[in-house]
């Protein structure tokens, strides 16, 4: 389903924008002609911009509750995993010791 929308959207732009360089994708496009004009860019960089602030309005910032429990959530994790990874290199390394004292 996705790859259909891409190739939908792919067949129907001839202009392809990536990190700020436009390209034709077709050869007899006519919508190519003038594409990297100054005036371009910069119409470019402003729309681009605009994308980026409606982006940014559509994030939905956690609460303070829920920022707290996300965060007591990811340190208690943290500490758990950093415990057992511990206890792990313990294990192994008074093993290694034993081996290496035993001849």
């Amino acid at each position: 389903r996705i790859r259909k929308l891409i190739r939908r959207a792919w067949r129907r732009k001839s202009i392809v924008s990536s990190a700020g360089h436009t390209h034709c994708t077709k050869k007899r496009s006519n919508r190519c002609k003038g594409v990297n004009d100054v005036s371009g860019k910069t119409t470019q960089k402003k729309s681009w911009f605009k994308g980026l602030n409606k982006e940014f309005k559509k994030i939905v910032w956690p609460g303070k509750v829920e920022l707290a429990k996300q965060t007591v959530a990811v340190v208690s994790v943290s500490v758990v995993l950093g415990v057992i990874i511990a206890l792990i290199d313990f294990m192994i390394q008074h093993g290694v010791d034993i081996l290496v004292n035993l001849g």
